[in-house]
C-alpha cells in the first residue's frame, strides 16, 4: 500500500561559500514537501520539494534625499526528493535525502519619490537567473507511525553560476542614474528547516 507524507515548514537558508562573500543576508521563508513511499516497511520514499525565500531588502536614500531605491532579492528553488528511514515503531524517525533540482534567484528595484503614494520614476528593473541545485538533508520526524507531528531539518545544496544583485550592490550616479552591480558566483546554501509532518 502506498504511504505519503507532507510537511509544511518555515525555513531560513545561510549563503556559503563563494555565495556568502557576495551576500551576508540571511534567508527566511517557508515551502512545502511530499514523498511517497511504496515500501512495505516504509524504508525508501520518493517524491519532491519547493520552497521561497526572501535574502534581503534594502531601503536606500540618494544623496539628494529626494529619491528612495528599494530592492528586494528572492529565491525560489524546486527539488526531486530520495529518502531513506529506517523502519522501527520510535517516535523519533530520522532520515536521509539526496536532492536535486534548481534554484531561481530574482532581484526588483523601484526607484521612487519619498512622496507618499508616488509610482516609480524608473519601472521595476529585475535580474533573473537560474541554477542547478544538488545536495544532501539530515532530518528527524517526532511522531508515532500515523498522525500529525513535528519535524527539523538541516541540509547542504551545492549551485551552480548565477547572476544576481545583492542588496547594497546598487548606488546612483550623479547624473541621477542608478548604477546597478551584477555579481556572478556558484550559489551553495545551507537551509534549516521546521515545521509539522503529517502521516495519515
Amino acid at each position: 500500500q502506498a504511504q505519503f507524507e507532507l510537511n509544511l515548514f518555515g525555513e531560513s537558508g545561510i549563503p556559503f561559500g563563494s555565495f556568502s562573500q557576495n551576500t551576508k543576508a540571511v534567508g527566511i521563508g517557508f515551502g512545502s514537501a511530499l514523498v511517497y513511499s511504496f515500501d512495505k516497511k516504509q524504508r525508501f520514499f520518493v517524491g519532491g520539494d519547493f520552497s521561497y525565500e526572501i535574502y534581503g531588502k534594502e531601503v536606500k536614500d540618494d544623496a539628494s534625499q529626494v529619491y528612495r531605491i528599494v530592492t528586494n532579492n528572492n529565491i525560489f528553488m524546486m527539488h526531486a526528493i530520495i529518502r531513506y528511514m529506517p523502519y522501527h515503531r520510535s517516535p523519533v524517525k530520522p532520515y536521509i535525502d539526496l536532492k536535486g533540482g534548481f534554484k531561481n534567484l530574482y532581484t526588483r528595484t523601484k526607484i521612487k519619490e519619498q512622496l507618499l503614494f508616488t509610482d516609480p520614476v524608473e519601472g521595476i528593473r529585475e535580474f533573473n537567473d537560474f541554477a542547478g541545485s544538488y545536495g544532501g538533508s539530515l532530518g528527524v520526524n517526532f511522531r508515532k507511525d500515523r498522525g500529525t507531528g513535528l519535524f527539523v531539518e538541516a541540509s547542504f545544496l551545492a549551485g551552480g553560476k548565477a547572476t544576481y544583485v545583492d542588496r547594497k550592490s546598487f548606488e546612483r550616479a550623479p547624473d541621477d542614474q542608478v548604477i546597478f552591480n551584477e555579481k556572478t558566483s556558484r550559489t551553495n546554501m545551507i537551509l534549516f528547516r521546521f515545521g509539522l509532518n503529517f502521516n495519515p
